[in-house]
C-alpha cells in the first residue's frame, strides 16, 4: 500500500517539475508538442521540395529529347 503512494506522489512531483520546466506536465501534452513538430517539418520539407522541383524544372525540360 506505502508503494502505491509513494508511486504517485513521485508522479505528481514529475509532473510538477515538467510543468515548472517546460510548462508542459502530462505525457498527452508531450505528444502534441511532438506531433506539431512533426507536423512542422514535414510542412518545412513540402515547401523545400517544392521549391526545389520548381528550380530544377527549367534544367529538366532542357535535358530531355525532343520527339521527331
Amino acid at each position: 500500500m506505502a508503494k502505491r503512494y509513494l508511486l504517485q506522489a513521485a508522479g505528481a512531483n514529475l509532473a510538477l517539475v515538467m510543468r515548472t520546466l517546460d510548462g508542459l506536465g502530462t505525457s498527452r501534452g508531450w505528444a502534441d508538442r511532438v506531433q506539431a513538430a512533426r507536423l512542422a517539418l514535414m510542412g518545412s520539407g513540402d515547401a523545400l521540395l517544392s521549391g526545389w522541383r520548381a528550380h530544377l524544372q527549367p534544367m529538366l525540360a532542357l535535358s530531355r529529347p525532343t520527339a521527331a
